[in-house]
């Protein structure tokens, strides 16, 4: 495939998959920062605690016999 043959395939491939409204918001939350999910480092902070919290979970529960 040539360059803007990729380039074609792959807007028509996104198009089957993301909506105008996906797209949109993708587009207004969206930060230069990739590590941020639509911008918002809140999410990954809320991810981290919900790991944390579920690790001492295990944690406490291999300690008992």
């Amino acid at each position: 495939m040539t360059e803007e043959q990729k380039r074609t395939h792959l807007k028509e491939f996104e198009a089957k998959l993301i909506t105008p409204a996906e797209q949109t918001t993708w587009e207004r939350g969206a930060s230069n920062a990739g590590y941020h999910y639509l911008g918002c480092a809140k999410t990954f902070a809320l991810m981290g605690k919900a790991f944390a919290e579920a690790t001492l979970q295990m944690l406490k529960n291999s300690d008992k016999p």
